[in-house]
């Protein structure tokens, strides 16, 4: 006779709130997609020296994901082992977008470079602190085959909201409120749109962030992560699986060229349509 399997299984709420943790995360990346365009623009700096940064912070990108994730799976407080990590990392991560997109005036060229790259490289800790989480914790908040289309589900549909809303929100909305003045019909180029538009998705990122907190709470437990008899993993494994496991290493090199690809992609795309808008 077949055993039957009990699943750890989630309300379809939960995984809905929690969903919202890689919809916080998406939010920020569409919105770093105007970073180039923002840092030429407005700050006056070049399209090859900023391009160059975003290429870095990408390949940046790769090297933090397994450190914060060897961190991660060491973590146990009295919050759990994610939603520390979903709230710090957001918090590092919306404090480093709205101090890129509000850089102060008046600053040098050099000043400018050194004050955008150093909140960029605090900003991908933060986003990977939290995007660490979005894949870790799936299997937590549940395991049942069946239940796991449910997440795709969410995250596809919050995804394509969120990212027409920030398109609508900075290309239109806000585009016309701050085509005033000086930059009248030219409101993209206004350093004050940039600041409210960091602000209003800065909030919005929390707000998503903390409904995605409260879909995990119940499963944030030792009892759902922590596993009797288990293998204690060092970071010498890790190096050891890296440099030793072909198809981990096709893996890596696929994903990071895929992210590469992606913003330069989205990065071309915004640039060309605000340049033509401008």
């Amino acid at each position: 006779m077949k055993e039957k399997i009990t699943y750890n299984r989630a309300k379809t709420w939960q995984i809905a709130l929690f969903t919202l943790n890689n919809t916080a995360t998406n939010m920020a990346l569409f919105l770093m997609g105007y970073y180039a365009y923002f840092s030429q623009n407005i700050l006056g700096l070049a399209a090859v020296m900023v391009g160059g940064i975003a290429t870095v912070m990408r390949v940046f990108d790769g090297i933090t994901d397994p450190a914060i994730g060897f961190i991660l799976d060491k973590t146990n407080t009295k919050l759990g082992r994610f939603r520390p990590f979903m709230l710090g990392g957001c918090l590092i991560m919306c404090t480093c977008i709205t101090g890129i997109f509000n850089a102060p005036a008046g600053m040098s060229t050099v000043t400018a470079y050194i004050y955008t790259t150093i909140l960029y490289a605090v900003y991908i800790l933060g986003y990977t602190c939290q995007t660490a989480v979005t894949k870790a914790a799936q299997t937590v908040i549940t395991n049942d085959p069946k239940q796991r289309p449910l997440y795709s589900g969410f995250d596809a549909l919050f995804t394509r909201i969120s990212g027409a809303m920030i398109s609508v929100l900075i290309t239109t909305i806000l585009a016309e409120k701050y085509a005033t003045g000086d930059y009248k019909g030219m409101g993209m180029l206004n350093p004050a749109m940039w600041r409210m538009a960091s602000i209003i998705l800065c909030m919005v990122i929390l707000a998503m962030t903390l409904l995605a907190m409260v879909g995990i709470t119940e499963k944030d437990k030792p009892e759902y992560y922590v596993r009797t008899g288990a293998i204690k993993v060092q970071l010498k494994d890790y190096a050891d699986i890296v440099l030793h496991n072909r198809p981990i290493q096709m893996l890596i090199i696929a994903a990071a060229t895929d992210k590469l690809g992606s913003l330069l992609q989205n990065g071309l795309l915004v640039y060309i349509y605000l340049r033509t808008y401008c």
